[in-house]
């Protein structure tokens, strides 16, 4: 992949950005020849001594990645206290039904039905392969209130540079080392009315906003705004520990959860292990209020 491809790709995401028991996205995607061969270490930087986060980076440490981290986090109870969480994948037929919406909420921040008939066939092409959505069973209380929230995750929304169906993990280079690393793609998190036909905006924001806004505020006093939703982060998971709920995520280029660290897009000066997109957070919600307790840093090192 070209560095003016990727380029383009980030400009845009900037403007915008029956249930299988206990199945991986690993499992539920198959093997996938072209994704990048790396194993992944991470440092416990916000958390330490707090049980969750010295627990989650055990997990971490276990897992075998099939898939860049960054690209999900596999689901897995071999770590005591934590309990699984069931995906139940959406059929070609529900994708296509929601997506105009989901699009036009995540790249416009309002939904609608109608979509131009070039995305819907784009979309159509991608779906099941780099275009993926999933909700839990029993649903999740995200505000870990006992009130369960009917979320779904959403990978690939945004339609790629140029039509590509380049999927999460997919090997590309860049840098002044040509250093190979995977291709990122957006899970974005939703809450849907019960009837799951539309998205709960209001929860929607509430749960998965971020916290600055649309407001992106960068190093030297400047700053952009963004057009779409504006989540925590860039790839959203879930899992239960010790009864509660969590949120994980990796951050993006627009900043970590208070708005600090944003980056520019010089491409060619970046490092895997140096960017705010390989911080990790996690997030607990109580009383509703959005707290981050944990955040580890990723390295990427050959296998």
């Amino acid at each position: 992949m070209s560095l003016a491809r990727l380029a383009g790709v980030f400009l845009t995401v900037l403007l915008q950005s029956p249930a299988w028991p206990l199945e991986t996205a690993d499992e539920h995607l198959g093997d996938r020849d072209s994704t990048v061969s790396a194993k992944y270490e991470f440092t416990l930087n916000i958390g330490r001594g707090v049980p969750v986060c010295t627990a989650f980076l055990a997990r971490l440490k276990a897992t075998e990645f099939q898939r860049p981290p960054f690209c999900g986090i596999p689901e897995s109870d071999s770590i005591p206290g934590f309990s699984p969480l069931h995906r139940v994948y959406l059929s070609d037929d529900e994708i296509q039904t929601l997506y105009p919406r989901i699009l036009s909420f995540y790249t416009e921040l309002r939904q609608t039905d109608s979509i131009q008939k070039y995305k819907a066939d784009e979309a159509r092409a991608r779906t099941g392969v780099s275009l993926l959505a999933w909700r839990y069973d029993p649903a999740i209380s995200v505000g870990n209130n006992g009130k369960p929230d009917n979320v779904e995750v959403w990978e690939g929304i945004q339609i790629p540079f140029g039509g590509s169906s380049d999927e999460c993990g997919d090997v590309f280079t860049y840098g002044p080392t040509s250093v190979e690393t995977g291709w990122r793609v957006y899970q974005t998190a939703f809450v849907l009315t019960p009837d799951n036909e539309q998205i709960d905006e209001a929860r929607t924001k509430s749960l998965f906003g971020h916290p600055k806004g649309q407001t992106v505020q960068l190093k030297g006093g400047k700053s952009y705004k963004l057009e779409g939703f504006r989540a925590i982060g860039s790839s959203m998971g879930f899992f239960k520990f010790n009864g509660k709920y969590y949120l994980e995520t990796f951050f993006n280029r627009t900043g970590d959860f208070d708005g600090r660290r944003a980056e520019t897009d010089d491409l060619e000066a970046r490092q895997p292990g140096t960017s705010v997109e390989d911080v990790l957070g996690v997030f607990l919600r109580m009383n509703g209020r959005t707290k981050e307790v944990c955040e580890y840093q990723m390295k990427q090192v050959p296998k």
